[in-house]
């Protein structure tokens, strides 16, 4: 067997066992991840109280992975309010307020890609977002790339506005005052910090180049987006650290996680679909109206092969009934 069948065929076995036991795998890693999230939500805000025992985030990361992922959403606001108000009554308040905002004209609209912003928080917590906007453009549209940008607008405004408020003393009926001058002043400034623009820019350029790539019709051209997006990553961020000298990456990390990026969306891209191109063709056909041009590019199926026992038999007779055997038992005890 060829390599390239081998590997075909070691796909489609994997893809048949997930399949088989999606049930409890897609479940599972759902568990992991809320639980993953919620931990960090917890160490981020030094929470300390009843919910940050192991037990506690063990029930809600079990209740998040049975419900929908706008409810997943509506709880991610509460527990950060929950878990920021023992600390900081007001900045827990002006936290809800900005989190219900984004919520009810963003991630309210579109639920499941809304969950991207709480993955792109994670990405950072972890130091790792550079992976997410190749494997986010191959398998998402724009409004994946408009949750990713808001979460890294909140993951670089949010440390800045806890820093404004905890050298403010004013009372809790002095809440919306606070609101406003922190938007009028502190986040406005925020908007040309040079750090979040470079991501945000870089970010944003990546996904569309990777994104408009995938969609031609050119052999490849998944493959071909996620090497020019590796290029075009770093190369954007290099040219941020030449322009704005200290963005909080170094240009070893961005290449190694670049790569490391590039090889995961390439194991997504193939476990997603495998096409054959060596067999495209391009149909033409018309009705009344229009004249199409259509690129068929055939799937790639790979037929298992299954082992099968085959019973020989060296006796000539073929194998005996049960009736047969019945009667040589009962021949041998009575000594015919």
């Amino acid at each position: 067997m060829k390599s390239n069948e081998a590997l075909l065929s070691m796909r489609q076995n994997i893809i048949s066992e997930f399949k088989k036991y999606e049930y409890i795998i897609l479940p599972f890693m759902k568990f992991i991840l809320i639980f993953s999230a919620i931990h960090m939500l917890i160490t981020a805000t030094n929470y300390t109280g009843a919910l940050s025992g192991v037990i506690a985030v063990m029930f809600l990361a079990l209740i998040g992975t049975f419900v929908s992922a706008q409810w997943i959403l509506i709880g991610s606001i509460l527990l950060t309010t929950l878990f920021i108000l023992p600390a900081n009554p007001i900045f827990a308040i002006l936290m809800f307020i900005l989190l219900t905002i984004l919520y009810l004209a963003f991630m309210r609209l579109f639920p499941k890609e809304g969950l991207l912003t709480l993955v792109t928080l994670m990405a950072f917590a972890i130091n790792v977002p550079l992976i997410l906007p190749i494997i986010v453009a191959l398998l998402g549209g724009y409004i994946c790339i408009v949750m990713m940008i808001i979460g890294v607008i909140v993951w670089f405004v949010v440390p800045e506005l806890t820093a404004v408020i905890q050298t403010t003393t004013l009372n809790k009926s002095e809440i919306v005052d606070l609101a406003t001058s922190v938007s009028k002043t502190d986040f406005n400034a925020l908007l040309m910090d040079e750090k979040m623009l470079s991501v945000v820019v870089v970010f944003f350029i990546v996904f569309s180049v990777v994104y408009i790539i995938r969609k031609q019709s050119i052999d490849y051209a998944p493959y071909i987006a996620i090497g020019v997006g590796m290029v075009v990553n770093i190369l954007g961020f290099g040219l941020a650290i030449l322009f704005f000298d200290d963005i909080g990456m170094k240009m070893g990390s961005i290449i190694l996680w670049t790569v490391i990026g590039g090889i995961v969306a390439v194991v997504v891209q193939f476990f997603s679909v495998a096409l054959d191109y060596q067999r495209s063709e391009v149909v033409q056909f018309e009705d009344d109206d229009n004249y199409y041009y259509v690129k068929v590019v055939p799937k790639i199926n790979v037929k298992v092969k299954h082992t099968t026992v085959k019973h020989v038999y060296t006796n000539n007779k073929g194998p005996k009934d049960f009736n047969s055997r019945i009667m040589e038992s009962y021949n041998e005890d009575k000594g015919i």
